[in-house]
């Protein structure tokens, strides 16, 4: 798969060294600056026993995160439902399945996307979470 590689080196000031399925390496940010370069991949099958990562605008959205600013991640596969913007994660509906979330898109389409069910994660933020408690 192209645009996947594993994390080499890390340190304490929020950046890793990534090597790259074609041989190349490179250093990104992993919250660094409060910024976040990569997303873990978890189905890649180049190094099972490292932690792999694909480019992407944020961290993977996992939990029900009501406001968040959220765009299309490593798992999508809903077409052009998103307009190729951004949106915002809707409040809990109370029919709502675990590992779900509704996101309103700035085109104005609304919709269910996965945050953990099926073990995938359809966004990342498209704007970091606050670093207050709970937050990822």
């Amino acid at each position: 798969r192209p645009g996947v590689g594993t994390i080499e080196r890390a340190d304490s000031k929020g950046w890793v060294i990534v090597k790259w399925a074609n041989g190349r390496g490179n250093g990104y940010r992993v919250g660094a600056s409060d910024k976040y370069d990569l997303v873990y991949d978890s189905d890649s099958d180049y190094a099972p026993s490292a932690p792999t990562v694909t480019p992407e605008s944020g961290p993977v959205v996992r939990k029900q995160d009501t406001g968040a600013r959220v765009r299309r991640g490593p798992d999508w596969r809903w077409g052009d439902q998103d307009g190729r913007g951004d949106g915002s994660i809707l409040p809990r509906q109370a029919s709502q399945t675990a590992g779900w979330v509704t996101v309103k898109w700035d085109n104005g389409q609304q919709n269910s996307y996965r945050v953990g069910a099926e073990s995938s994660y359809d966004l990342v933020y498209a704007t970091l979470p606050d670093s207050s408690p709970g937050s990822p």
